[in-house]
């Protein structure tokens, strides 16, 4: 059973109540907000099974998973699809709670308030805030959105439809703005082989195959931080590098083992070391959703069943002690794993968070990982099924060891919750990454790319200053393929990347025109034959303009449509920069962007080009 009722903060609170199940069963809400997760929001068993989930206005998407692999609605019956709900904007819209809606960067903050058209409101700023600019409202879904731009701190007021609401701003900046932020992404065994006395590796240069191994190693990355250095990189985030039957990884034999095929754990303390030595942080994944069937404590449950001092590390839901050897499609249907596994992959059994051995168990893998190298941050695998006790507990336990690691949970769309207090401080920003290859490749244009950016604002606030942007990964197809090797969109798009607050990822070998399709073949090896060429020059130079020019890195973006150009403004509060997408030709330029003559070019291109320029001069031309 589901009800819905309104809160006083303008979020619309869900609760779900079932019957009592059989003993052990399991119950998740896998929903829009938690990236549609199998194991982060569970019901608790009190009389039957119930949960109380707030959740923001505007469409809410879900659907209940009873032991992962049955799927309910809010009535408790099987079903085979998500529902979907539309919960309404009831007066104008600003929660800075659930949602965060206000963010402040390079002395200036950013609001957005949502509405229902035909609504009228108003706002007033007290003396200590000045109002900057207000955009044209624009549409968010089936409402719509006004956006302010304001300067200093203080309280503002929100009134419409005979209601009043005050809101403060205390200005913080959170950004660093001293390092690039800059993250490189390896995939290690496809990096660097500097040993070719194993010939049982597959060449170098070949297509890759899903169970093909190359031989690169930890030692090979370590001989090419020179080259990375080169491109002012902040963070160094590896794939996992624990012992495993699999190139990738994800499937963990022995979390405190490094697999041999990469190096030793001497290899991993020099790459850290000279890493640290040249500025440049480690990040590592981590995979605690899941195992592999070969980790002792799964074998064990094998061998030993009901009587194994592991048994309750893993959900079974039958007496049924074998390992389930496909992958289990609930639209195929068939015969079920007996156990839960990752997105039905029976080779990946679930570990069970909701028992404090398993919590235990994970806390001492990070804390071998801080302690023994050194690490820097961790990157956690299907971050948004992992429960937000686990996070807050390894990163209570980690900063008493280490402070300021960075926690970053993988997700594959927009959460206000997977950033909330106590669980990551940023996500694998996927999001970001649909709205930038939407706009390069024509499919939508730059005011559509706009609306995008306020949905991140409106959803994760402060915390945009953290999130690992990205635009290609060991799990998407290159973007290099994806814009049908147009180079002047791949650019383009990268430098829009560069222009984000937050940590903007190159993954390895884009950077020299590395192309490739789904998996594996977007995990094809370095061409180092490439290094020095015209693309590679050029990330050189953006990434140079990212670590030097301090309106690259904080600001607010903003988003204007001109006759024969697109324009792309970080706006900050003494200096700007402008990118200019040029769809005429360039003699008509000066008339139509007149602030030209004041701008200083950082990067001039075919189609676009990146101007800088006094922010006053901007908004003398109502930019």
């Amino acid at each position: 059973m589901l009800k819905i009722k309104e809160s006083s903060s303008n979020n619309w609170i869900l609760d779900f109540s079932f019957v009592a199940g059989a003993d052990g069963d399991t119950l998740y809400l896998s929903c829009s907000d938690n990236c549609f997760s199998e194991g982060n929001t569970v019901f608790t068993e009190d009389l039957g099974y119930k949960l109380s989930h707030a959740t923001s206005p505007g469409k809410f998407s879900f659907v209940i998973m009873k032991n992962q692999y049955y799927l309910l609605d809010e009535m408790g019956r099987p079903t085979a699809r998500k529902r979907s709900l539309n919960l309404p904007v009831v007066r104008p819209f600003h929660n800075v709670g659930k949602r965060k809606f206000v963010y402040s960067s390079g002395g200036l903050n950013q609001f957005v308030i949502i509405y229902s058209p035909g609504m009228s409101f108003d706002v007033e700023f007290g003396q200590n805030m000045r109002l900057l600019r207000k955009d044209i409202d624009l549409p968010y879904g089936k409402y719509r959105a006004s956006v302010f731009t304001t300067e200093g701190s203080g309280s503002y007021f929100l009134r419409g439809d005979g209601f009043e609401e005050s809101f403060d701003i205390n200005h913080h900046n959170t950004t660093d703005t001293k390092g690039s932020g800059i993250i490189y992404h390896i995939f290690p065994d496809r990096f660097n082989r500097i040993s070719y006395e194993d010939d049982s590796f597959k060449k170098f240069g070949s297509r890759p195959g899903r169970g093909d191994f190359y031989g690169g190693t930890l030692r090979g990355i370590l001989n090419k931080l020179d080259y990375l250095k080169i491109l002012n990189i902040e963070y160094l985030y590896l794939n996992p590098l624990f012992k495993s039957h699999s190139n990738h990884r994800y499937d963990v034999d022995d979390y405190f083992s490094i697999d041999p095929m990469l190096g030793s754990e001497q290899d991993l303390v020099l790459l850290v070391e000279r890493c640290h030595s040249l500025g440049i942080k480690v990040i590592l994944d981590m995979v605690f959703n899941h195992s592999s069937v070969y980790f002792p404590p799964f074998q064990d449950v094998l061998k030993n069943g009901d009587n194994s001092r592991y048994i309750d590390w893993y959900i079974f839901h039958e007496k049924k002690y074998e390992v389930y050897r496909s992958r289990y499609d609930p639209k195929k249907g068939g015969e079920r794993p007996a156990y839960e596994t990752f997105m039905g992959v029976g080779m990946m059994p679930k570990l069970n968070h909701r028992n404090p051995e398993v919590v235990d168990f994970i806390k001492n893998v990070a804390e071998f990982y801080v302690k023994k190298f050194n690490i820097d941050g961790f990157r956690y695998d299907v971050g948004h099924s992992i429960p937000k006790s686990s996070i807050s507990a390894i990163r209570t336990h980690t900063e008493k060891l280490k402070k300021g690691l960075l926690h970053i949970g993988e997700a594959w769309c927009l959460s206000s919750d997977l950033v909330s207090e106590g669980y990551y401080e940023s996500l694998t920003n996927y999001h970001i990454r649909k709205a930038i290859i939407s706009y390069v490749s024509g499919k939508e244009n730059v005011m559509d790319f706009y609306v995008h950016y306020l949905e991140e604002l409106t959803a994760y606030g402060q915390s945009m200053d953290m999130m690992m942007n990205l635009l290609d990964s060991h799990d998407t197809v290159r973007l290099l393929t994806s814009l049908h090797y147009d180079t002047r969109k791949f650019k383009l798009a990268y430098l829009i990347l560069m222009m984000l607050n937050g940590n903007p990822t190159i993954y390895y070998g884009d950077e020299v025109a590395l192309a490739g399709n789904n998996d594996p073949d977007c995990r094809r090896t370095f061409p180092w034959e490439r290094v020095g060429s015209a693309m590679n020059k050029f990330f050189i130079e953006i990434a140079r303009l990212r670590s030097s020019e301090e309106c690259l890195r904080q600001g607010l973006i903003f988003t204007k449509q001109l006759d024969g150009s697109d324009l792309i403004i970080k706006q900050g509060a003494q200096e700007s920069v402008v990118l200019c997408v040029n769809k005429t030709q360039a003699r008509n330029r000066e008339k139509q962007l007149p602030f030209l003559n004041s701008a200083y070019t950082l990067i001039e291109e075919e189609n676009f080009s990146l101007l800088k320029v006094d922010s006053k001069v901007l908004m003398e031309y109502g930019l």
